[in-house]
């Protein structure tokens, strides 16, 4: 033992040396541990993060085609209501079957003429050189036609006595025209109501995607208990307020688009008269013509149709939709929404959804061959209906597939700093 004892007092420093060197080895393996450990979690909260951002933007885009098609019948309704194309239709059937017709059913150009007071009530003569090549042309194409009737869920477009009346009033040339300039009205107005609806949809959900996204934290950091990104607070209807104004394009800011088009379509396609030989290209180059009149002035004009983008025209809102909350969350998301519908990165987006909107009904058209323009409102119209009733929406698809608008959609998503500052 004293010989140990000795060993260890001689070798004392070295044994020191290395139980220092153990000891820190062991404390820094333990950090280095610790540490590790942290960076994992960290790693994995944030790839957690990553993950549950990237499934809530691909959700949020999903919600807004969801939310689009839900609004389209409404869409069609007051577009219907603004040109009265079916009804219009539906009169100049009536009259032909109060009237001598071929046995082919096709209206003679004969027909067209302005009517005498002697002669409204006579049979058209029969002609050799029909208006429609397509069959007849007050069928204004039958399955077309079946359609817009079985999706019209408003009562009062082809009952309304006023209307009738009016109509009843026209001679059988003007109903001609009116439906000449409502068809393509009609046509160019879908093309931009779906445009401009499902721009103002993917703002409003972008908007309330990061709200809900940010409230949801707060929450997770109140309870430091595990909250599932997924959950939906019920007790706040301020988004239900939010996505109400819609209400404004819709009724409001809809009619008055339309009414502009219908204004450009009766100065540039007015003139044009039933028997003049059009083709593809030559349609098109009166829908160019048609919308430089209407994107050509102030862009306000389209923002206004679009949104409330004044007090007064919020509280207009607000007023057409009975007990409905706000709050100091839901101002400023009106402000936020106003906002970005005001930046050069959106009016540059609208721009690009248009022209790849209109592109697809200049596709179509340009494969009309030469006729009488009588002959092609049927097919007009189709265009129109399609585009606005197919499922799924190559409109509402084609606003969705925009990688400007996808770019603008995760900056507002991911624009934390406005939605913490408040809280």
């Amino acid at each position: 033992m004293e010989r140990i004892r000795k060993a260890l007092y001689d070798k004392r420093r070295g044994i020191g040396i290395a139980a220092a060197v153990a000891t820190g080895t062991y404390f820094i393996c333990q950090y280095l541990s610790s540490k590790l450990s942290e960076i994992q979690d960290q790693s994995e909260r944030d790839r957690t993060a990553r993950d549950t951002l990237r499934r809530k933007f691909y959700q949020t885009l999903q919600d807004c085609t969801f939310t689009v098609m839900a609004l389209l019948p409404s869409v069609d309704n007051e577009i219907d209501r603004a040109f009265k194309v079916q009804t219009i239709t539906e009169e100049l059937k009536e009259r032909s079957k109060s009237s001598t017709l071929s046995s082919s059913g096709v209206i003679s150009e004969k027909s067209l003429a302005p009517s005498s007071d002697n002669d409204t009530g006579s049979a058209p003569a029969m002609q050799t050189g029909p208006l429609s090549t397509d069959s007849s042309a007050l069928s204004f194409n039958d399955q077309s036609t079946t359609a817009s009737s079985n999706g019209d869920s408003s009562p009062d477009l082809p009952k309304s006595p006023s209307k009738i009346s009016e109509l009843k009033l026209k001679s059988k040339k003007d109903l001609w025209e009116d439906l000449k300039v409502g068809t393509f009205s009609q046509s160019i107005t879908i093309h931009y109501a779906v445009t401009l609806l499902s721009l103002l949809t993917h703002i409003q959900l972008s908007h309330l995607g990061r709200e809900a996204y940010v409230a949801q934290l707060r929450a997770l950091a109140r309870s430091r208990a595990p909250v599932p990104f997924d959950s939906v607070d019920d007790n706040d209807t301020y988004d239900k307020t939010y996505l109400s104004l819609t209400w404004w394009f819709i009724y409001t800011g809809l009619p008055r688009l339309s009414q502009r088009v219908k204004a450009a379509v009766d100065e540039i396609i007015g003139p044009a008269t039933l028997r003049d030989l059009v083709d593809g290209n030559s349609i098109n180059v009166w829908i160019d013509q048609v919308r430089n009149a209407i994107e050509g002035g102030p862009i306000e004009e389209l923002l206004e149709d679009l949104f409330p983008m004044t007090d007064k025209s919020l509280m207009v809102t607000l007023d057409n939709n009975h007990q409905l909350n706000t709050g100091e969350l839901f101002i400023d998301l009106v402000q936020q929404t106003r906002d970005s519908l005001q930046t050069a990165d959106f009016k540059k987006i609208l721009s690009e959804c248009l022209n790849k909107n209109f592109s697809s009904l200049s596709a179509s058209i340009s494969q009309l061959q030469e006729g009488k323009l009588a002959s092609q409102l049927p097919k007009i119209k189709k265009l129109g209906q399609s585009s606005l009733q197919s499922v799924p929406n190559d409109l509402v698809e084609n606003v969705s597939n925009c990688d400007d608008l996808l770019t603008l959609d995760a900056l507002i998503q991911t624009n934390y700093e406005t939605s913490i500052d408040k809280f």
